[in-house]
């Protein structure tokens, strides 16, 4: 009789484990899955600035540069993601905007700037112009700054 309640024992725990083999946790879906996420590599975390981000878009990359009077984010992205990223670059160029003229203070010491959208073959960047010639290095620290964060897997625009 013991023999046979282990047997049943052993059967009913190997029948638990075939059915929820393939179940996942619907918390921490791996990113892969994730119905908005940017590299596999990236989780989609909770900022606010879910709509906006362009690295929630399926295997979008960030990049940064220098250019005349400023800085340049340059976001890229799969054929058949780019109206996708495009959207979201270009909602978060608004959002850099509004931000940009309350100020430094509001925006993480982010100087005067003009900001720009521009499409590229396999994307788009934000262009980001300082209003004053002394700003010009201050805003490119920023720039890179933000470019680096989006590129780790985190859209939060302020410090």
């Amino acid at each position: 009789m013991m023999v046979r309640s282990a047997l049943l024992f052993t059967v009913a725990v190997v029948a638990a484990l075939a059915l929820t083999a393939g179940c996942e946790d619907p918390v921490a879906k791996p990113a892969e899955q994730a119905t908005a996420t940017g590299r596999p590599h990236m989780m989609k975390m909770p900022s606010g600035n879910d709509d906006i981000c362009p690295m929630y878009v399926m295997n979008a990359t960030v990049s940064h540069a220098e250019v005349k009077g400023g800085a340049a984010m340059t976001f890229t992205a799969p054929i058949n993601m780019l109206d996708d990223l495009r959207r979201r670059v270009s909602a978060m160029a608004d959002h850099y905007r509004a931000h940009a003229m309350k100020g430094p203070a509001h925006m993480a010491e982010m100087p005067e700037t003009d900001v720009i959208v521009e499409e590229t073959p396999d994307g788009a960047r934000i262009v980001f112009k300082a209003k004053r010639p002394e700003s010009v290095s201050s805003l490119r620290t920023h720039v890179q700054w933000h470019a680096d964060r989006l590129d780790k897997g985190t859209c939060q625009m302020g410090r």
